[in-house]
């Protein structure tokens, strides 16, 4: 029976008094179509309630004033008192009114960049209930007349949701956000003591990879938010309110350290200097190019204007043409047969395309949409998970090296044994021979005595032959004198002798 009533109701509802279509409240999130516009010329809010001469048309956009009313006709088919949650956009400066029948009083909810903190999906976030089964009117007071202006036509934007159901998506996030967390924060300390127990570039680029990862996710589900007050930096206005603030900047501090420690632990893991060399040189320019650009946008939206609005969707294009480098440098090291590139080429294969996913879902698919909170964090733990796989494979080649080259010091240290035994070997042949030359030289040495000796000896003689020659012939002479002596006396004696 209640069923027929409230489908009896929905029936009558156009024709019940109103001049505008009735928008539903379901139970699921959802766009109000039926909105009706007027050009505020200083209104109050009793002339637009109650003065019948002013004409609200339908429509959606703005175009052409500064402060527009808006009235919303809504018909609660949820069998749920907990309320909804109303989103609106253009987001500058809104005021809601909604009746309130319990003090029979108006209320007023404010929603401008100078009342709202600075979390984006507050802005141009309000509250309201309206009983189950029944109609209520909402009046809204959108302010246009804004600076930073990047668009003066507002296409206009009402989501509901019921209020369980964005405590639900908040929760959600969170959920996801800790799981996130829990992921990287276990890869990270699981892979900072292998660093410690032997230090490796890859392990450090991919620790780089995880603290990236953590900025990137905390800042996409906006979670900076909740330890402090996000101060906005530059703003500026199109459909909706783009602000820079420090949540902004910590998330593409994030997603900066992300792809160098991704495009890093390439280049190592692969040493695409040594094998890859034009890929290295690829890798390295595109990676440097995005940091370059990133730090002259960056200072641009904290202190200038924010250029956010018409850079992040070449940002992302930029991303992606990185990414492809990175899967192209991989297959490429894998067709080559680059030592270890088959482990890393099936754990980055995986990842490289989920976190190609997230630039082409933003430039196709969810530009200026709702996040999808699954899918960073997907990203993030996928990425934390292959490529913990990857370093432990790169673990085991390096072990695998190490015992080689363990297996090579042995033969090196017994090589050097055998050397030295040889050396000892040859010390002693040079012992044996300097003592062999010593004898040598001691025979030697007494040869060269014996020889002096004779020598002498033989001088001795000679100069004994040569005296005794020499006393010989002075003997010979002195008897050859004393003959001739001898012979003249003799003849003077026979002389005597015959003269007598």
């Amino acid at each position: 029976m209640k069923k027929i009533f409230v489908f009896c109701l929905l029936f009558l509802l156009p024709i019940v008094g109103f001049s505008q279509l009735v928008d539903t409240l379901y139970s699921v999130k959802q766009e109000l179509k039926n909105a009706t516009i007027l050009v505020d010329s200083g209104y109050t809010l009793k002339q637009v309630i109650s003065d019948k001469q002013l004409d609200f048309k339908p429509g959606n956009v703005l175009k052409g004033a500064k402060a527009y009313w808006i009235r919303l006709v809504v018909f609660n088919a949820v069998a749920s008192e907990g309320g909804f949650k109303l989103n609106v956009s253009p987001n500058w400066n809104n005021t809601l009114y909604i009746y309130d029948k319990q003090t029979n009083r108006w209320q007023s909810q404010v929603s401008s960049i100078s009342t709202t903190s600075n979390v984006q999906e507050q802005l141009g976030l309000f509250s309201f209930k309206v009983p189950t089964g029944q109609i209520d009117t909402l009046y809204l007071k959108a302010n246009v007349d804004v600076p930073n202006l990047v668009n003066d036509i507002f296409k206009l934007k009402f989501k509901v949701m019921p209020t369980s159901t964005y405590r639900e998506r908040e929760e959600y996030s969170m959920l996801l956000w800790f799981l996130g967390l829990g992921i990287i924060s276990a890869f990270f300390i699981h892979n900072l003591y292998i660093y410690f127990s032997f230090s490796d570039w890859a392990i450090r680029y991919y620790l780089v990879i995880q603290i990236g990862g953590a900025f990137y996710l905390t800042g996409y589900l906006r979670h900076f938010d909740v330890f402090f007050p996000m101060p906005i930096y530059q703003y500026s206005f199109g459909h909706r309110m783009y602000t820079y603030d420090l949540n902004l900047l910590l998330e593409h501090l994030g997603i900066i350290a992300f792809l160098y420690g991704f495009v890093a632990l390439t280049r190592s893991y692969l040493d695409t200097k040594q094998y890859l060399p034009f890929q290295d040189k690829l890798l390295k320019y595109l990676m440097w190019m995005y940091i370059l650009l990133s730090f002259i946008i960056m200072p641009i939206n904290v202190f200038s204007f924010n250029i956010e609005y018409y850079t992040v969707v070449y940002d992302n294009i930029y991303c992606m043409l990185l990414i492809l480098a990175m899967l192209y440098t991989c297959i490429i090291a894998y067709l080559r047969k680059v030592k270890g590139a088959g482990a890393f080429l099936l754990a980055s294969l995986t990842i490289l395309v989920a976190v190609l996913i997230l630039p082409i879902n933003y430039v196709f698919f969810s530009k200026n949409e709702e996040p999808v909170f699954w899918l960073p964090s997907f990203v993030i733990a996928s990425q934390a998970l292959f490529f913990s796989i990857a370093l432990v494979s790169r673990s085991k080649l390096i072990q695998d090296d190490l015992r080689m080259s363990e297996l090579e010091s042995k033969q090196l240290a017994f090589d050097l044994r055998e050397v030295g035994y040889l050396n000892k070997l040859n010390e002693l042949e040079m012992q044996y021979m300097n003592a062999e030359i010593h004898a040598e030289k001691e025979r030697n040495e007494l040869l060269q005595e014996k020889l002096e000796i004779n020598q002498r000896e033989l001088a001795s003689s000679t100069l004994y032959a040569v005296q005794k020659n020499e006393l010989l012939r002075e003997l010979k002479n002195q008897i050859k004198e004393l003959n001739r002596t001898d012979r003249y006396h003799q003849a003077k004696h026979m002389e005597e002798i015959t003269s007598l």
